[in-house]
Formats: C-alpha cells, structure tokens, sequence
C-alpha cells in the first residue's frame, strides 16, 4: 500500500518547520532509523532552498510499506515551474 502527505506552505523559511516536523512524523510512523530520518531531512532542506524564491511550496511525502519507498518531492505553486 502506498499513501501520501500532501503540505502546502508558504515559501518563507519559518515554515519550512512544519515540513521538516510532518517528515519527521511520517518516518517515525514508517519505524525509519536515524540516520535515515536524517537523509531525508538533509534531502528536504536541500530542495526547499531550490524554492525560497516562490509564493507557496507544495511537499509531497509518498511512503510504500509493500516495497519500503520514501519519496520526497517539493514542488512550487506555480505551473510553469
């Protein structure tokens, strides 16, 4: 089975808390390690840096138990982006 997280925030970096926070929760529902969590925050930060410049920042968090998956994707609110 596969679910997703769907956050949508604003770009401006006090935000990028709450994101960081539902990521954190989701790998510890999953029983993820800490250094696993870790890479995935490392991840997280790096691609919402990509994005400071946008009105709002839409995080994707895909988490398959059947295959043990983690997918993180950031994306921005515009289209043509």
């Amino acid at each position: 089975m596969t679910d997703e997280i769907r956050l949508v925030i604003p770009a401006e970096q006090d935000f990028h808390g709450v994101a960081r926070l539902v990521l954190g929760g989701v790998a510890a529902r999953l029983d993820l390690s800490y250094e696993q969590l870790e890479d995935l925050q490392t991840a997280l930060e790096a691609l919402l840096r990509l994005r400071d410049d946008e009105d709002e920042i839409a995080v994707a968090l895909r988490a398959s138990t059947k295959t043990s998956r983690f997918i993180l994707c950031v994306t921005s609110s515009r289209p043509n982006r």
